[in-house]
């Protein structure tokens, strides 16, 4: 049986609480990295005692194979919707071949939904449909979707968990450390789709040259030797990155879906072992990856992850987080370094800010350009957000100033107060 973390036992609590008082559906809501598939495995086993199947549903192979792993840790023997018998205590499966397989499953008593920011999209949506005698647990760090449309429509209830600031209090996750270029890319004009700027544009906007060379370069001056994943627009754009990185004499890969699946193993066992210092992707290790949990190596470097390049601009703040988050459970260093090439410090604030979450629907919100002004100390040079520097107590001069700089330099961001 796997141990919960105080936190973590005390959200099982909340959560049986609110089934208890006649909710069929919380979601709960927990920073990338707090442990979320640790607790709804838990919560599995208790299942598994009563006699009830669960299902987990997840949208990726890679998440499918992590869960699978985490349940069997806490005793619950599991098996693959489309490739093991249906009787197992506990079935894993891709949404799609779940969706295919609805008229000859059994009937679960408890279905997880993985990354539930995702279940306002209809695949999700046929399978809660078919099984209104389950009860429904909700997993995300962000339940909210770019296009505005709420989750109320399936789940009933949120269960906080802690923090993002807390958990990096007490240690649970590393402090990010953040630096962006005070030039940052111009995205007027690019066309949107769906709500985010088109990828066409974006990546004819992100992969020139002299982006990815300050990429490269930022990658050896801030974070040389630490295990990063960059965060790129398209296939093509990764490859072209782990390219870039490769000619600089830093082992780098790109990883993608149209890879076989032993190779995408093979190369993120590489980067679990430090073989692969920069791991290029445009979306699948976006949401709920877990490297330590994604390959088999048992025995793994103390620092797995511990950089973040963001080179993908999005109007997404989900995206901006989960990417974000991938870097933050804790390693050798205190700190993730987090190069946001991207502006998207500028667009969403940091990852650690407090943030109100609802079920409810929004409008989906106006195109935005960067609203948060950063400020450079006349006096240490140090980057922040405010009236006063935190690092020499310097006070902000209130009169516009011309700042000269080299195109792609970084600064750091320090997260203080934002007046």
């Amino acid at each position: 049986m796997i141990s919960l973390r105080p936190y973590q036992l005390d959200m099982v609590q909340r959560t049986r609480a609110m089934y208890r008082a006649r909710h069929r559906a919380p979601v709960a809501v927990l920073s990338t990295g707090g442990g979320k598939s640790v607790i709804a495995a838990y919560m599995a086993h208790g299942a598994h005692q009563k006699g009830n199947q669960t299902w987990f549903l997840a949208h990726r192979t890679e998440l499918i194979d992590q869960l699978r792993k985490t349940v069997e840790r806490a005793g619950v023997p599991c098996g693959i919707v489309g490739e093991d018998f249906t009787d197992q205590p506990c079935m894993i499966g891709n949404i799609h071949t779940v969706i295919n397989r609805l008229a000859t499953l059994p009937k679960p008593g408890f279905i997880f939904c993985d990354e539930a920011h995702r279940c306002a999209g209809a695949t999700y949506s046929q399978i809660l449909e078919h099984n209104p005698q389950a009860h429904v647990l909700g997993l995300t760090a962000t339940p909210q979707r770019l296009d505005g449309r709420g989750l109320d429509r399936y789940f009933d209830c949120l269960v906080h968990g802690p923090s993002m600031k807390w958990l990096i209090a007490q240690g649970y996750l590393k402090q990010p450390e953040y630096y962006a270029p005070k030039v940052l890319v111009d995205v007027a004009g690019l066309r949107r789709v769906a709500g985010d700027w088109d990828k066409q544009d974006l990546e004819a906007l992100m992969a020139k040259p002299s982006i990815t060379g300050d990429a490269v370069a930022n990658y050896i001056q801030r974070a040389n030797g630490r295990t990063a994943l960059a965060f790129c627009v398209t296939v093509k754009h990764a490859e072209a990155v782990a390219e870039a990185f490769c000619r600089a004499g830093i082992p780098a890969e790109s990883v993608d879906g149209k890879l076989t699946k032993d190779e995408r193993k093979a190369r993120l066992t590489r980067l679990a072992l430090g073989e692969t210092k920069v791991m290029a992707s445009c979306e699948l290790i976006n949401e709920g990856f877990d490297i330590e949990s994604a390959v088999d190596v048992k025995t793994l470097p103390e620092c797995v992850v511990s950089a973040v390049i963001g080179l993908s601009p999005t109007q997404s703040l989900t995206k901006f987080m989960q990417r974000g988050g991938r870097g933050l459970r804790p390693s050798g260093f205190k700190t993730c370094i987090y190069l946001d090439h991207a502006g998207d410090c500028f667009r969403h604030g940091f990852l650690e800010d407090d943030r109100e979450w609802s079920l409810e629907g929004r409008p989906r919100k106006a195109p935005q350009e960067p609203t948060i002004e950063v400020h450079r100390c006349e006096k240490c040079y140090a980057v922040f957000q405010g009236s006063q520097c935190p690092q020499c107590g310097e006070g902000r001069k209130p009169s516009p100033r011309e700042v000269k700089q080299k195109e792609g330099e970084m600064e750091r961001l320090l997260a203080v107060d934002r007046r």
